[in-house]
């Protein structure tokens, strides 16, 4: 049974749950999927946690990483190689009895073999059961309860009989790696035994042969962090980039701070580390990355890794009327990275990793009036008969491809000054000997009069700018500029490099 409420700012939600009846778990699996916080969000397929791919990851590099460099075996064979020939062949002759080859070879191998097996067997007795504990934890406000859904994934190749006893409330225990495939199996059955407490769970198993992974979530007690952050313009107060400026405090250490905007749809990279109990002041520029641009991203990880935690991002709505505020515009997070999890285990023997992400509600960065300059660098590309690339490159094959570059909400300025444009390719060079219309046309939309606006582009490495009123024009009031470009000839991929000038 599941009865929910509305109740002030949030949703109360009261779950009773007969665990032991496993035809209504896979409920459990979408219960929380609509939840604004992407942290229970995770998947909106309804997969679980557990399917997350960095436990396994994780786990596999471990033994890898035990293999000696080449440069040590380098050394040991060239000596395997003196005793099984010179060695052998002088011992031979000084004995003069050349029968001895038939032992002594045997016996070189098998020293080399019992040797390697007692290095290998050493250290992987102090390496197995591997453990890597990843645990999401959100903070709707400082003072309430935070919610915790934990994974655990857990290698033990050489375990006979195994067991674990889990803490909070289970979530079903869905599928299993298949090493075939190579990845989690959400289909498969669940290869142990479960049991379920009034606490938690105890899983036993025997003779486990590939990682185990499973899920619980409960409440926990979040430390103090608090983040007083404002947008500002500039450096010391002139005219340039959009900066983040403010303070940062916490109770425990800090890793990888990320500010989420509009509910999680952009990410401002804000600092490596905070340490505990102490307050960092922080002056950072505004490089936006917008996490909605692909199916799912990372949450708390670190870019161009295999060290995140995906979640799906919902696309920002659009306000019914101009200039009326979106509440998911309201609704900013911080995340950060800690040592260790909310659930931690009775310690096994072996290896044990583990991590928490927590994503913490708080108050999104006030505004400044004044001037505002906007780079490239915070604008969102998307092309429809075209495509473009990360790198913000659009890929020009066809007549009538239209290009929107998108503002965040939260960088919208008021009026605008000057629109500055300037293309560039990756193959042309910029010698000011070329110019784009000779190869290609390009119009600007204009929101006010809902025409298309044709534009002398100018020479390779070159701008232009557009200014008054027609510049307002081209900018709506969702901060969207839209661009078509029709190819004369063979065109290379094409970046439009686009700064904009104005006031808030």
């Amino acid at each position: 049974m599941v009865v929910g409420k509305e109740l002030g700012v949030g949703r109360v939600e009261v779950v009773g749950w007969d665990f032991a009846n496993s035809q209504y778990l896979p409920r459990l699996t979408t219960l929380w999927v609509e939840d604004a916080i992407p942290v229970v969000s995770l998947f909106s397929s309804g997969e679980t946690l557990a399917a997350v791919a960095p436990n396994h990851n994780t786990l596999l590099e471990v033994p890898t990483s035990l293999m000696p460099k080449l440069w040590p075996w380098l050394i040991v064979f060239p000596l395997y190689v003196l005793l099984m020939g010179p060695g052998t062949w002088l011992i031979v002759k000084r004995r003069r009895r050349p029968l001895l080859v038939w032992v002594l070879i045997p016996l070189w191998i098998a020293l080399a073999t019992v040797g390697l097996s007692l290095w290998l067997g050493g250290a992987f007795a102090h390496t197995f059961p591997m453990v890597n504990e990843i645990a999401l934890v959100s903070v709707p406000a400082p003072g309430l309860p935070a919610r915790v859904v934990q994974s655990t994934a857990l290698f033990a190749p050489r375990a006979g009989n195994l067991r674990w006893e889990m803490e909070g409330a289970p979530r079903p225990l869905l599928g299993c790696f298949d090493f075939d495939i190579g990845y989690y199996g959400e289909g498969k059955s669940f290869p142990a035994d479960v049991t379920w407490t009034e606490t938690g769970a105890r899983v036993d198993t025997e003779h486990p042969l590939g990682p185990l992974t499973w899920g619980a979530e409960g409440l926990t007690t979040a430390p103090e962090i608090t983040a007083d952050l404002a947008w500002a313009s500039g450096w010391n107060g002139s005219s340039g980039h959009s900066l983040i400026r403010g303070t940062l405090q916490s109770s425990v250490p800090l890793q990888h701070l990320n500010l989420l905007l509009e509910g999680g749809d952009y990410r401002v990279a804000l600092t490596g580390t905070v340490p505990a109990n102490m307050q960092l002041e922080i002056t950072q520029p505004v490089t936006v990355e917008q996490t909605n641009s692909f199916t799912y991203n990372e949450l708390c990880g670190v870019r161009s890794s295999d060290y995140y935690y995906p979640y799906y991002a919902t696309p920002p709505s659009i306000p019914s009327h101009p200039g009326e505020q979106d509440t998911r515009a309201r609704r900013c997070y911080l995340t950060a990275i800690t040592a260790g999890v909310p659930f931690p285990h009775e310690r096994l023997r072996g290896t044990w990793m583990g991590e928490t992400c927590w994503l913490v509600a708080v108050p999104c960065p006030t505004f400044y009036s004044g001037s505002v300059h906007i780079s490239s660098e915070s604008l969102a590309v998307s092309a429809e008969n075209g495509w473009a690339d990360e790198d913000g490159y659009v890929y020009v094959s066809m007549p009538d491809t239209t290009v929107d570059y998108t503002l965040p909400f939260f960088l919208v300025p008021r009026e605008i000054s000057r629109l500055t444009l300037e293309f560039q390719t990756r193959d042309w060079p910029s010698d000011g000997t070329l110019k784009f219309s000779d190869v290609i046309t390009v119009e600007f939309w204009n929101w006010t009069m809902e025409h298309w606006v044709a534009i002398s582009t100018p020479e390779v490495g070159t701008s232009l700018t557009v200014g008054g009123v027609q510049a307002q024009q081209f900018l709506d009031a969702m901060g969207k500029l839209r661009l078509r470009l029709t190819p004369s000839t063979d065109v290379p991929p094409i970046k439009v490099l686009i700064t904009i000038d104005g006031t808030r």
